[in-house]
C-alpha cells in the first residue's frame, strides 16, 4: 500500500484496454522481444508481468487507478542489477530522459513513482522518488536491492 492518499484528483486517460487483455500483451513482449531489441543491456530475457494501479492519485495526470502498467524485472541478480544501473545511468547521463517510472519496496513504502534524483552517500547509490502528483518527493533514500520492477508501458 502507497502512503500517499492525499493528492488532489486530476484527470486521467480513462480505461480504454480493459485489465482482461493485458495477458495478451505480456505474452507478446515476453514472446516477441529480444535483447537485441532492447535497449537495457541484459544477458538474458527480462520478464514482463501486468500490475493494477492503486487508486492513491500520486501518478495523476499521468495515470490512474483504472490503467495497468506493464513493467519488467531481471530474471536473475545479475540482470536485475542491469536494469537499475541502467536507470542510474540514464538519469546521471539525461535527467530529463532518466525520470523513469519504476516499483520500489523498502521497508517503509510500496510505491509506482519516478526517479528524480540519483545520488551516493557513505552507503552507496540511492535514489530519489516522487508522484507525479505529490508535493514533495518520496522521503527515503530508496538502494538498488529495493527497486523490483521498471515501467515500459502504460495500458488505458
Amino acid at each position: 500500500m502507497c502512503i500517499f492518499s492525499r493528492n488532489r484528483d486530476r484527470p486521467s486517460p480513462s480505461d480504454i484496454f480493459p485489465p482482461s487483455s493485458m495477458d495478451a500483451l505480456v505474452y507478446f513482449l515476453n514472446n516477441s522481444a529480444t535483447l537485441e531489441n532492447l535497449n537495457i543491456p541484459f544477458t538474458k530475457k527480462p520478464i514482463a508481468i501486468a500490475v493494477a494501479i492503486a487508486d492513491t492519485k500520486s501518478m495523476d495526470e499521468l495515470f490512474d487507478a483504472e490503467a495497468n502498467a506493464i513493467v519488467i524485472y531481471g530474471v536473475d541478480a545479475e540482470n536485475q542489477q542491469i536494469m537499475v544501473d541502467w536507470m542510474a545511468e540514464q538519469w546521471l547521463t539525461d535527467p530529463m530522459k532518466g525520470g523513469n517510472i519504476a516499483i520500489y519496496s523498502s521497508t517503509q513504502a510500496f510505491a509506482i513513482h519516478r526517479v528524480i534524483k540519483v545520488g551516493f552517500d557513505n552507503e552507496g547509490r540511492y535514489f530519489k522518488f516522487k508522484g507525479d502528483n505529490n508535493s514533495s518527493e518520496d522521503p527515503w533514500k530508496i538502494r538498488d536491492s529495493e527497486i523490483k520492477y521498471l515501467t515500459i508501458l502504460l495500458a488505458y
